[in-house]
């Protein structure tokens, strides 16, 4: 590994993920084959957000099952599928809420799209997930039908009294959004004179009810400023999206000098949820090069998981929602709920007393 990228795997970056912590693919595959197991899931779902209980969906399949008699006793076929259910529910994770600020200092590299896919795949998993859009751009506000002028976001942030509660909206498909607008360009003007500027929007996540959301997510601008810098000061963890198709390093090394800096000024805890590589072409030349590539500088803080190019992640934004609730059989589902499910793993390896030792 070269030495200038040494700390992007330093402990003090790095949760600690036991190897064996993620299944196979082809064996969550081959769970998802199965009908049962998908009716499960789907199930699991609705009776983790409360939509449906055990015995009510029961009463929903039996039916199915015996179209002609209707049974008094449930059948082999319900008592699996009651079974599955109940295995596939996600148990309560039990720890504080994380911050998660995803970052990255270049435009255009998915970092919108992977802010929204995984906090859609975590929701579709029964988590709690909060998204502040930090971006002038809004563009996952705009991507979620709820686009804004960001003045609600800039009272919160440089209002020390202001309750951040009534700005949130409640979406649809179960995810909670704090939206951005294009007066968060005002924050940096604003703030010039201001002792602390870069902890304000840590202030106001202190200011938010802690039991209420198991990750709030954080989508910060394509350039590295003020907002972006707010951001890491506020965060547990950063993730930093890379899209395969067109890597450069040169840029990521800077990134990661900057985030190296921003921790050791402001937030010591900081710690590297993972690099996680985008859009990646499997019909390309070499598809994986970019891969080994990454996995020689970046090593365990690479995700093991990465997301495949799919036009249906691009269909998405035009329903207003992520790609899990718009087509939950696609390539990009599938991919973001692996990510998802190897994310929990690595927050959970760090937050269960396996502590991360400092630099």
């Amino acid at each position: 590994m070269p030495e200038m990228l040494a700390f992007a795997a330093s402990p003090a970056f790095l949760p600690s993920l036991p190897k064996s912590a993620i299944a196979p693919r082809a064996a969550r595959e081959r769970s998802h084959a199965d009908p049962v197991a998908r009716i499960a899931v789907f199930a699991g779902n609705a009776a983790k957000a409360g939509k449906i209980s055990v015995d009510g969906f029961a009463s929903v399949w039996e039916p199915c099952l015996a179209s002609k008699q209707h049974r008094s006793t449930r059948s082999p076929l319900t008592l699996r599928v009651l079974e599955a259910m109940e295995a596939r529910l996600p148990e309560p994770r039990g720890l504080a809420v994380q911050n998660i600020a995803v970052v990255n200092s270049k435009g255009g590299v998915g970092k919108t799209t992977t802010t929204i896919c995984l906090a859609g795949a975590l929701v579709d998993i029964g988590r709690r997930v909060l998204l502040v859009d930090l971006d002038p751009q809004a563009s996952a506000s705009v991507w979620l039908g709820a686009p804004s002028d960001g003045s609600e976001l800039l009272e919160i942030l440089l209002e020390r009294d202001r309750d951040p509660i009534p700005t949130i909206r409640r979406l649809p498909m179960g995810l909670d959004l704090i939206p951005g607008g294009l007066l968060l360009t005002q924050f940096e003007a604003q703030t010039a004179q201001r002792p602390a500027r870069d902890s304000l929007l840590r202030q106001a996540l202190k200011r938010l009810p802690a039991e209420r959301w198991d990750y709030i997510f954080v989508d910060t601008p394509g350039s590295f400023g003020i907002l972006a810098l707010n951001a890491l000061a506020a965060a547990d963890y950063f993730l930093i999206p890379v899209e395969a198709a067109t890597l450069s390093i040169e840029p990521l090394v800077t990134l990661f000098q900057t985030i190296e800096e921003t921790r050791d000024a402001l937030n010591p805890a900081l710690k590297c949820a993972g690099v996680l590589a985008c859009r990646l072409k499997l019909g390309a030349r070499n598809p994986f090069q970019i891969m080994d590539l990454l996995q020689e500088h970046f090593g365990d803080c690479l995700f093991r998981h990465y997301v495949r190019h799919n036009v249906n992640v691009a269909e998405a934004p035009a329903h207003n929602t992520y790609i899990a609730a718009y087509m939950r059989t696609s390539i990009g589902a599938a991919d973001h709920r692996r990510v998802a499910e190897e994310f929990e793993m690595r927050v959970a390896a760090d937050s269960t007393g396996r502590k991360v030792a400092n630099a």
